[in-house]
């Protein structure tokens, strides 16, 4: 079905950057991770749809450091765990092929796709989630990726290992929306054409998942969207597609 007017007239958006993360890699400083989280959230929280339309987003949970995180991402902890009680959800930092990581501030160090993830089940509302994390979806390990399914529509990543780039977080809320420098666009095509112009590199690639029919979907009050139906077994059908980051 072809949502247009959502019954909702307000969205929230959640997003959280960990630029120190001191776990198992080093301590390597991720230093434009929380500026490309503040950049996401602060270009999606108070915009209003397209003309005539009655949507506004609204912020749930200010990015900040590596003291927020692994508590609002991990299914476990709380029902409404911010991420999957935002419908729109984005996370940049560490990650690898299994799960995202985060820093000493959090309880936990680490989030496992099998365990803690989970986006729109448990009642939470998350349809669309971006993880600026490397390696997410891998392709070797993409297709383990369809057990966080649970009413998501779209995830995005990266195939490979990621590079922050200048702007990322404020470029792709604007391709969305329309807002400042960019034309609206699919939130698909939003996540592709931002890493292709922030990175410019064919050796990294990026990826994204989604829900049949949710592959066109725009962000509510920007265009249409779908919801994900489930087949004959009750199982969704869930497509990966890969891109080279290169203009």
């Amino acid at each position: 079905i072809v949502v247009t007017e959502p019954a909702q007239t307000t969205f929230y958006v959640y997003a959280d950057g960990v630029s120190l993360y001191h776990g198992f890699n080093g301590n390597v400083d991720l230093w434009r991770a929380n500026k490309t989280a503040v950049e996401f959230y602060d270009n999606v929280s108070g915009k209003q749809g397209n003309p005539y339309s009655s949507i506004h987003w609204e912020g749930r949970g200010k990015p900040i450091d590596d003291a927020t995180g692994s508590r609002n991402w991990n299914i476990n902890e709380d029902a409404n765990s911010m991420a999957n009680n935002a419908y729109f959800a984005l996370h940049a930092g560490h990650g690898w092929k299994d799960g995202i990581l985060f820093g000493t501030a959090n309880p936990d160090y680490e989030l496992f796709r099998t365990n803690n993830l989970s986006f729109g089940g448990n009642n939470g509302k998350a349809k669309w989630v971006a993880l600026l994390s490397c390696d997410v979806l891998n392709q070797s390990n993409q297709k383990n990726w369809t057990s966080v399914f649970n009413g998501l529509h779209i995830l995005m990543g990266f195939d490979t290992h990621g590079i922050e780039g200048e702007n990322q977080g404020s470029q792709f809320a604007q391709r969305m929306t329309g807002y400042g420098l960019y034309p609206k666009t699919m939130i698909r095509e939003a996540w592709k054409f931002t890493l292709k112009n922030t990175i410019n590199d064919a050796s990294i690639k990026g990826a994204y998942m989604w829900a049949e029919p949710s592959e066109d979907d725009y962000l509510p009050g920007f265009g249409t969207f779908r919801e994900p139906v489930k087949d004959s077994n009750g199982q969704y059908t869930i497509n990966w597609t890969p891109f080279e980051c290169n203009v």
